[in-house]
């Protein structure tokens, strides 16, 4: 670009780059001029998508980057393509960790956002490359690091955050609808059965021994007081909630602690139970957390394991009543929405795309 500082250049997408003294902010026309200029490239239909600003500077490390809910930074020379704003395509991708990518689709079934709603959640897309869901997480494959030279920032206005869905949204049907979309996965007699299995394993390991149950709050609930009641040797229970947080809601591995523990650990053999694994980035930390307290040993029981998802693999499971694929389950203490979470089974949640 060359001129005066007002001078810009038309992008697609009704976007513009001019230059600022420090870098190029690259935004929305009427961001600029306020003139009603025709949006070449614009989608028809996608007036509700949001107008952000983009700034790309240097960078030099120790510089203080500024991260908010909507304003959110990038390494600039790890952008293939040219960012734009839209709505999610076939191919989407998301990185959630280094090398491990998940398609949007399923991220989106996974943070149990509304089938109605996932049309209108706005992306920032480097081709079918993710690099932001707005309002929920970014891309790991773009953050900045200790070799970043740039950074490209996006930003949205206050003004244009309104235009965005509200995250959660309550359903539209009545639970005997939507319980017409939950395939059986595990019965409740195989689920019964099953937790009577893994109890006598418990009671055999622990013969002698008084065992120290930790109940992760809300999910495990149902399965711990089941397990409880078939245990045959001494018992004690306390009950901990625990919130990973980080970009988004999947984890990022350092744990919140919500409620802690009432009693102490130390000299306690300890068994953690929990309604599903399968990061293992919360457990992995939470474990730990509570080895630093002190007990005799800790251990591992959960009702659903999901291995293919296992980020971390150092963490252990002792006990498992169930394998299962990466489907989203609801039921014995899973919930959708926070519904289903007494449904006796474990049943499968078929979402529309």
């Amino acid at each position: 670009m060359t001129g005066s500082q007002d001078a810009g250049i038309d992008l697609p997408y009704g976007l513009e780059a001019r230059r600022e003294y420090g870098g190029i902010r690259i935004g929305g026309i009427k961001a600029f001029s306020g003139k009603n200029r025709e949006k070449e490239g614009a989608s028809e239909g996608l007036d509700f998508l949001p107008k952000p600003v983009f700034t790309v500077f240097s960078y030099k490390k120790g510089l203080s980057i500024p991260e908010k809910k909507y304003t959110k930074c990038f390494d600039c020379d790890k952008i293939k393509g040219t960012p734009v704003i839209r709505t999610r395509q076939p191919g989407d991708e998301l990185a959630l960790s280094p090398g491990v990518h998940k398609p949007l689709r399923r991220y989106m079934i996974d943070e149990k956002i509304p089938s109605e709603l996932r049309d209108r959640i706005p992306v920032l897309a480097d081709g079918n490359r993710v690099m932001w869901v707005i309002g929920y997480r970014i891309s790991s494959d773009y953050k900045i690091d200790e070799a970043t030279k740039r950074v490209f920032q996006a930003e949205l206005p206050d003004s244009e955050e309104r235009k965005l869905p509200a995250k959660k949204k309550r359903l539209k049907t009545e639970d005997k609808i939507m319980a017409d979309k939950i395939r059986v996965l595990l019965t409740e007699k195989e689920v019964d059965e099953r937790i009577n299995e893994v109890a006598e394993l418990i009671n055999r390991d622990y013969e002698g021994k008084h065992v120290h149950l930790i109940c992760i709050l809300k999910g495990g609930v149902f399965f711990t007081c089941e397990l409880a009641k078939r245990l045959t040797v001494p018992v004690s229970m306390d009950f901990m909630s625990v919130s990973s947080y980080g970009s988004g809601t999947v984890s990022s591995g350092v744990v919140r602690i919500i409620k802690d523990l009432d009693e102490p650990l130390e000299g306690k053999h300890v068994l953690i139970v929990e309604d599903i694994i399968d990061s293992g980035q919360t457990l992995a930390y939470l474990i730990e957390v509570l080895k630093q307290r002190g007990p005799a040993d800790i251990r591992l029981c959960t009702l659903l394991d999901k291995p293919e998802r296992r980020v971390k693999k150092q963490v252990k499971v002792d006990y498992t009543c169930f394998t299962i694929p990466d489907e989203f389950v609801v039921g014995y203490g899973l919930d959708f929405d926070q519904k289903y979470r007494n449904l006796p089974y474990i049943g499968v949640v078929e979402q529309e795309d």
